[in-house]
C-alpha cells in the first residue's frame, strides 16, 4: 500500500471545509490508506499507521479519519468497516488548541415507542 501524505487543499474535508457550518454526509466507501504519523509539533515521525478514507454519497468530498473520528465510528458500529456504509455522520468544526478539524458526530435516528400490545400501554407502576 502507498504511503499517502494528503495534500493541504483539493477534496479532503478538512476544519475549514465545516466552518460555516455542519456537514451531513453519507458514507458511500471506506478505503484504507497508509497514513504518516506526525508529532505534535507538526514533525513526520517516520512511523505509518492505517488509516480510513471515507468517501460519500453526492460528493467527490473525502475525510481522512483520524484517531479521535475513529474512535467515534468504532464505538457506534466496530471495527469492520462494511459496517460503516450507509450510515449519515455530521461533520462539525471543531478547534482544539491551535488546531482546527472536523469532527464526526453521529446522526441518530429519533425513535418513538409504540406499544404492539395491552400491556405495553400501561405502566406497571
Amino acid at each position: 500500500m502507498p504511503i499517502f501524505d494528503p495534500p493541504k487543499t483539493g477534496n479532503f474535508i478538512k476544519g475549514e471545509t465545516v466552518r460555516n457550518g455542519p456537514l451531513e454526509v453519507v458514507i458511500r466507501e471506506v478505503e484504507e490508506i497508509d497514513g504518516k504519523i506526525f508529532d505534535k509539533a507538526g514533525n513526520d515521525t517516520g512511523e505509518i499507521e492505517v488509516r480510513p478514507l471515507l468517501h460519500f454519497d453526492g460528493t467527490d468530498l473525502i475525510l481522512e479519519v483520524k484517531p479521535g473520528n475513529y474512535n467515534t465510528l468504532y464505538k457506534e458500529y466496530g471495527p469492520n468497516s462494511d459496517a460503516w456504509l450507509g450510515k449519515t455522520i455530521i461533520l462539525k468544526h471543531e478547534i482544539t488548541g491551535t488546531n482546527e478539524w472536523a469532527k464526526l458526530e453521529i446522526k441518530r435516528e429519533t425513535r418513538r415507542f409504540t406499544p404492539t400490545t395491552e400491556e405495553d400501554e400501561a405502566p406497571p407502576f
